[in-house]
C-alpha cells in the first residue's frame, strides 16, 4: 500500500514528519469513525456497573472492634465509547505535536525517546480501564 521509499528524506532517513503527520491522520479518522460507528448502532455502549468503596472507620470499643469496614455502593454508568475515542483522540494529538516538535527531534537524534512514553502510558491507561470495565470487573480499588 505505501512504499517504503515515500516515506524517507534525500538522504534516506526515514522522514518523521511525513510519518507522525500520516499517524496523526490515521488516528484522528479512526477516532471520528468510531465515534460515528458507535453512535448508530443498537449495540449499547452504557456500562451500568455499582462501585464498592471500602470506608475504614474507627470502631467503638478499640479493644474488641478495633476497625469496621463499611461498604458504600455507588452507581457509576459510564458510556464506553467516550474512552475508545479518546484512545484515539490522544494518539492522534500526540502524533501532530511529534510532527512539529523541536524537542522531538531532537531526542530522537539522541537516541531516547520520552514523549511515546508518556503517549504510551497516557493511551495504555485508557485502554486497560475499557477492558477492565468490559470485562465486568466491579472492585474499585482494581480500576484505580
Amino acid at each position: 500500500m505505501f512504499k517504503s521509499e515515500s516515506y524517507k528524506d534525500r538522504n534516506g532517513k526515514p522522514d518523521l514528519k511525513k510519518i507522525n503527520l500520516t499517524l496523526a491522520i490515521v488516528h484522528a479518522t479512526l477516532a471520528v469513525a468510531s465515534l460515528v460507528v458507535l453512535n448508530n448502532t443498537e449495540v449499547p455502549s452504557y456500562i451500568n456497573f455499582k462501585l464498592q468503596r471500602v470506608q475504614i472507620v474507627g470502631g467503638t470499643d478499640y479493644l474488641k472492634d478495633p476497625f469496621v469496614n463499611k461498604v458504600k455502593e455507588t452507581d457509576a454508568p459510564l458510556d464506553a465509547k467516550w474512552g475508545v475515542v479518546s484512545f484515539y483522540a490522544v494518539t492522534a494529538f500526540a502524533h501532530l505535536w511529534y510532527a512539529y516538535s523541536p524537542s522531538y527531534y531532537a531526542a530522537v537524534s539522541q537516541g531516547h525517546n520520552p514523549y511515546r512514553w508518556l503517549e504510551y502510558g497516557i493511551s495504555a491507561s485508557i485502554m486497560i480501564y475499557l477492558v477492565c470495565l468490559l470485562g465486568d470487573v466491579r472492585d474499585f480499588t482494581a480500576l484505580s
